[in-house]
This record gives structure tokens, C-alpha cells and sequence, in this order.
């Protein structure tokens, strides 16, 4: 009998980590891959990411529409709330025997939730992280605490999750997801980039993403700072749009502008992470904070 194990991603940001996991899940003879898709991979706002899923070959087991077409940190926990919602009746018939979940995007408080209330078991991948200047922590560790089998990127993490007070035979120091997908993946050439993204990057090329900082309620200021100094610089740019947070709009709208009035500047909803990692090896610098 194959032993169900339902994993749940949200958007890009962890489709990339877990490319490689689904992948030897689904291959694996006693394993009932129940991938879920939700919130952000189905918004056509942030490039309906979904597409890359199935373009990929993975078999979804259910979808759930979550994302309010919000700005504000109230619209972040209605999203959370409706997520609930439709992840309850799923996840209820579903009965997985495992929820897998990674990393720390606050979507995951809700089948984090609902698995809880309907005793599945959890593991939880990239645990005991630290960030800066977002809600992540916060999440991670909530996530940390709701599961039972915990996968670390280094050791550090792992002493971190045992400091929480997981059992240590729980806690197992797996390494980055994310670095097996990059490891494994062909890089396009630089004729391939300009080719996918009609750009020319023989020009010095600054490549942009930026998030809002969750952890405050107002980030005007910081926006502000950004796109004073881009608007210094005669390097061409390229955005590429942020994570579906609070204050997301307001950045889109912010590059967009910036873009219209900038004929060296380019901004993009989602390139992907091959062409994204590709992109990196030919620009001349990283501006983020993510």
C-alpha cells in the first residue's frame, strides 16, 4: 500500500526549492504524490505559475484560490483565512498519510493549521533559518513547532530546531533543496537569455528584486530610497516583480512607472528559475533584499 504524502506550494518561491523533492517523490513505488497548488501560482497578477507546475508533468491533487487582490497586512490574513477554508475540505478528503511543507512563506500557516486540527502528521523542510526584516522567522519557527519531522540546510539550523525542542533522532540536516534543482539544471547562454527576454545584456545590467519589509507597517521610505538611486544610474535595468505581500502593489506599480519613463529599464512578472539563475551569470550586480 503507497503511503500518501500531500505537499503544498504557494508560488515561485518555493516551487524552485522543491522541484527536486516532488520529483523523487512522485518517482518513488511506494509513494501517492498530492501536490496542492494555491494562492499566488494562481494569479494571473504574478505570472500564473501553475503553468511552469504542469509544464513540469506534476499531477495535481487540488488547487486552492486564496489570494486577495489586496495591498495591506489585513489582506494577508484573509488570504490565510480563505486558504484555510479551501485547504480544510481538501486536505480533509485527501487524509494524506504526511504534509510536507518548506520554508517560512506565510501562506503555510494555513495547511500547517488545518493538518493540525486533522492530526496529519507534518515535515517541514529549511527550518531554524534566520531572516531579517520579515515575518519569516515568526512563521518558520510557528511551522517548526507544528511539525514532527524536521529536514535543515546546515548544521546550524539543525541545533537551532533542537534548541526549540524537537527531539535530535526528528531533526535531519538534508541540505538546500533549492542547490540540487541548481546543481542539476543547464544554465542558458547569454544569446538564450537575450532570446527568451528580447534584451541585450552586452550593456552593463543591474538586475532588481526587492520585497516589501513585513515587519514594518509603512515601507514608503524604503521604496523611496531604491528608486532615487536607480534613477541615478544610466546602466539598463531590469525588475523582476516581488512576492505577494503587503506593500507588493505598491512596488509593481512603483517599477512600472519607473520603467515608463526609463528607456533603459525593463521589468518582467516572472521569468522563472532557470532563466532567472541564467540571468544572474550575466548582469553586473544583484539589487535585493531576498
Amino acid at each position: 500500500m503507497k503511503r500518501k504524502i500531500a505537499v503544498v506550494t504557494s508560488s515561485r518561491a518555493d516551487y524552485s526549492h522543491l522541484y527536486w523533492p516532488l520529483r523523487d517523490l512522485a518517482a518513488h513505488p511506494d509513494v501517492d504524490l498530492q501536490l496542492i497548488a494555491m494562492g499566488p501560482h494562481l494569479s494571473p497578477a504574478f505570472g500564473a505559475t501553475l503553468q511552469e507546475i504542469e509544464r513540469d508533468g506534476f499531477r495535481l491533487a487540488g488547487r486552492v484560490e486564496c489570494l486577495l487582490s489586496s495591498d495591506t497586512d489585513i489582506g494577508m490574513a484573509k488570504t490565510i483565512g480563505v486558504a484555510v477554508l479551501g485547504l480544510a475540505d481538501l486536505l480533509g478528503n485527501l487524509r494524506p498519510d504526511l504534509l510536507l511543507l518548506i520554508a517560512d512563506r506565510y501562506e503555510m500557516l494555513a495547511p500547517a493549521s488545518v493538518a493540525l486540527a486533522l492530526r496529519i502528521p507534518m515535515a517541514h523542510i529549511e527550518g531554524g533559518e534566520i531572516s531579517e526584516g520579515a515575518i519569516d522567522d515568526a512563521v518558520r519557527n510557528s511551522l517548526t513547532k507544528m511539525s514532527h519531522i524536521h529536514f535543515t540546510t546546515t548544521h546550524n539550523a539543525r541545533l537551532r530546531v533542537i534548541a526549540m525542542g524537537e527531539e535530535p533522532w526528528r531533526v535531519h540536516r538534508s541540505g538546500a533543496p533549492s542547490l540540487d534543482r541548481l546543481r542539476r539544471s543547464r544554465l542558458l547562454t547569454r544569446d538564450e537569455v537575450e532570446d527568451k527576454l528580447c534584451l541585450d545584456l552586452s550593456q552593463p545590467t543591474l538586475l532588481v528584486t526587492c520585497h516589501p519589509v513585513t515587519l514594518l507597517r509603512e515601507t514608503t521610505r524604503e521604496a523611496d530610497a531604491l528608486f532615487t538611486a536607480l534613477d541615478k544610474l544610466d546602466d539598463q535595468i531590469i525588475f523582476t516583480y516581488p512576492n505577494a505581500d503587503a506593500g507588493t502593489h505598491d512596488l509593481i506599480e512603483r517599477a512600472r512607472a519607473f520603467t515608463a519613463n526609463h528607456s533603459n529599464a525593463h521589468v518582467f512578472v516572472n521569468v522563472g528559475a532557470i532563466v532567472y539563475w541564467s540571468l544572474l551569470r550575466q548582469v553586473q550586480m544583484l539589487l535585493g533584499n531576498s
